[in-house]
């Protein structure tokens, strides 16, 4: 009887930071052992199995841009690393926000990729945690100990404040969740339109200026747009109370910068929490650093202690989908 010989199965690549790698080798090793890693160094070179290896010796079907690689020069490096490799189907990224240039080229060469929701857990106990500090007004009590002075004052409460969630991913759902608990009243806004039981109403985006006059939080937790560029001008903060915390996570585009510095000097809104803006680093002499009404924080809403940690298990998880033929979780860029 003749014994037809076949080629065996190719075995399926992966590509992911050297310092990443580190972090889930054992994990990676038990959950998918098949899969053979390449590595990707700081220094711009590629590993297998602790050996060199060219771009044209690697055909990796799914890559990582993890945390690791986000900032600086890396992302820039490694991203033009995984666009000359035409068998790359699939990538999972650190961010959240896929408004970086190097996801559209990825985009444009076929690769569909996942954003990620891990970091969005310490982005609302940010807001939170902000939020608290404004309404308990915690800068005056610092002061009133190092003047040691013993006067009761009273101060805010976030119950049954009103609060407007710009956007509604894993960012707005999760600071939803935690201002319910405080017994908030949400208004959310988002492109879907679907309720959510986080939501006392679901608004759309050109609805906005009808709820501005009557909230007491705003936060911004949307992707960076066309349709959002310059979303807080001088008509938004216009309309806004006196009183109102405006709180920014999501990208400095979203902010008129010069609108609102104009418009906090004449006291709308009360006070401004900003983690994100046009240029970053903020450059040491932007008038932002020095104004008494506004905390400026260096883009490290996402930098929580779980963060990283739940960045590496949903890259895992969403790798075993991928392997399984299953669609990974969170495609925001299909290519």
């Amino acid at each position: 009887m003749h014994v037809q010989h076949r080629q065996p199965k190719p075995v399926p690549q992966i590509i992911l930071f050297e310092k990443a790698y580190a972090r889930v080798q054992t994990s990676l090793a038990i959950r998918l052992p098949d899969h053979d890693v390449i590595l990707w160094h700081a220094d711009d070179t590629l590993s297998n199995r602790g050996t060199p290896v060219d771009v044209a010796q690697i055909a990796p079907t799914a890559a990582w841009l993890s945390g690791d690689v986000l900032d600086g020069p890396l992302l820039e490096k490694f991203a033009a690393v995984l666009t000359r490799l035409p068998s790359l189907e699939w990538v999972q990224t650190a961010n959240a926000g896929l408004d970086h240039p190097v996801y559209q080229r990825l985009e444009q060469a076929g690769v569909s990729i996942s954003k990620s929701g891990a970091q969005s857990i310490a982005i609302a106990e940010y807001v939170l945690g902000y939020a608290l500090w404004h309404a308990q007004q915690i800068s005056q009590r610092q002061v009133q100990q190092a003047d040691r002075l013993w006067q009761a004052k009273h101060f805010g409460e976030l119950w049954q404040s009103r609060w407007l969630i710009v956007g509604y991913g894993h960012i707005g759902r999760n600071v939803a969740t935690r201002a319910k608990a405080f017994c908030c009243d949400t208004t959310i806004v988002r492109r879907s339109g679907v309720g959510d039981e986080y939501a006392d109403r679901v608004i759309p985006l050109d609805d906005i200026a009808v709820h501005l006059p009557q909230v007491d939080v705003v936060v911004l937790a949307c992707p960076a747009s066309a349709a959002t560029e310059s979303l807080v001008d001088e008509a938004f903060l216009a309309a806004l109370k006196p009183d109102t915390l405006l709180i920014n996570v999501a990208r400095g585009s979203l902010i008129d910068e010069q609108a609102l510095l104009r418009s906090l000097d004449h006291g709308r809104p009360g006070h401004a929490v900003l983690d994100v803006f046009r240029t970053e680093p903020l450059p040491s002499e932007h008038p932002f650093w020095r104004h008494p009404s506004v905390t400026v924080t260096a883009h490290t809403s996402n930098a929580g202690s779980g963060t990283r940690g739940r960045g590496d298990e949903l890259f895992l998880s969403n790798l075993e989908r991928f392997a399984a033929g299953e669609a990974p979780l969170d495609i925001a860029l299909a290519g």
